[in-house]
């Protein structure tokens, strides 16, 4: 996509126009086995959604997020099986995850390790971000799509909070059981796949994904992690981040953009996901050359490309994941970032 340079100074000088909503390949690495056992050739599926089940091995290789809707539609209508996206979540490993995967693997402790997934997961995943909330003695690590129209959301959110459940298990060991399960999907006529799955109450229509487990996980240290291993992989991970750029500032702009989505955006909170004061985040950024509000805005304007980008989303509903009251709150803020309307960049950016 072609590059424009924003007007606006708190933002950088120049922004790439963002990708809509995508996923790395391998992330769908477990569903040809699935369709196999269901008497499914995974060759013709994948060739109805318009993908090549040759790239689920390659690391690198990424999918539109609606692509993904598409391919488990026809997984389910094909396979017969209305839970199939919890089956492929359920068989899914941190390693198709690609580096943040391990990175997460190798953290020194379970909260560390939640928040590098949210901090980094948006380099291979756009369209739908995980999140982690305290209250009190509980948390909740979820999934939330933000993607518009995209197909089959209860197979995404079925698979995403499967494989959340997984990670919990990788980076808690054998011993964590979840204290509950809420699922934003109306509930299936037979549920015995859920309670197996995820070995815990499950609550459906529950407006939102979750696992709620005792927050005291949090704190306790991921097993056989290597600490070497782990500031390898930290230093390859940060150095993804757009421009190259590493530190707090390239952390951050992971979690602002779950914090923008879930509509939480404030320093104290970002603070709080990592472990420290507000003042010492301030502190943290100022040293890098940024302030808090400049980076909120600079991921605000990388979000609104991204879902300008695609599928002709609503401007109403561009506004409202973006925090704003209504289209025209989010016009005025998008022509202040690009020095022009949205629809415009938007014409620009498709070639029109």
């Amino acid at each position: 996509m072609k590059q424009l340079k924003s007007s606006r100074s708190g933002i950088e000088g120049r922004a790439l126009a963002a990708e809509a909503g995508l996923i790395i390949l391998t992330a769908l690495g477990t569903v040809p086995d699935i369709l196999r056992e269901h008497g499914v050739d995974p060759g013709e599926v994948f060739a109805v959604a318009g993908l090549d089940p040759q790239g689920l091995a390659e690391p690198a290789r990424a999918i539109p997020y609606a692509a993904m809707g598409r391919l488990l539609s026809r997984c389910v209508a094909l396979s017969g099986c209305p839970h199939f996206g919890l089956l492929a979540g359920a068989r899914l490993e941190l390693s198709a995850l690609g580096a943040v995967g391990f990175l997460v693997q190798h953290s020194p402790d379970v909260g560390t390790g939640l928040r590098n997934l949210i901090a980094y997961m948006h380099q291979d995943q756009r369209g739908g971000v995980p999140t982690l909330a305290t209250d009190g003695e509980e948390a909740r690590l979820g999934y939330l799509i933000y993607q518009p129209d995209v197909e089959s959301v209860e197979q995404i959110g079925d698979g995403a909070l499967a494989n959340c459940a997984n990670i919990l298990r990788a980076l808690c060991g054998p011993e964590f059981r979840p204290r509950e399960v809420a699922l934003e999907r109306a509930a299936p006529a037979d549920t015995s796949a859920y309670r197996r799955i995820f070995g815990a109450r499950v609550r459906f229509n529950a407006g939102e994904n979750y696992i709620a487990f005792s927050a005291a996980w949090l704190a306790r240290p991921v097993p056989n992690a290597d600490p070497m291993l782990y500031r390898v992989l930290l230093r390859q991970v940060e150095g993804r981040q757009p421009g190259g750029a590493a530190g707090l500032a390239a952390a951050l702009r992971g979690v602002v953009r779950t914090l923008l989505i879930t509509g939480r955006c404030s320093a104290d909170e970002a603070a709080r996901l990592f472990g420290c004061h507000r003042r010492t985040l301030h502190r943290r950024l100022k040293v890098e050359g940024l302030t808090f509000v400049a980076l909120v805005e600079a991921v605000r304007f990388e979000l609104a490309q991204e879902l300008l980008g695609g599928n002709q989303n609503p401007l109403n509903q561009i506004a409202a994941t973006l925090g704003y009251a209504d289209s025209t709150a989010f016009s005025r803020a998008f022509r202040r970032w690009s020095g022009t309307t949205p629809g415009r960049w938007r014409a620009q950016a498709q070639g029109h």
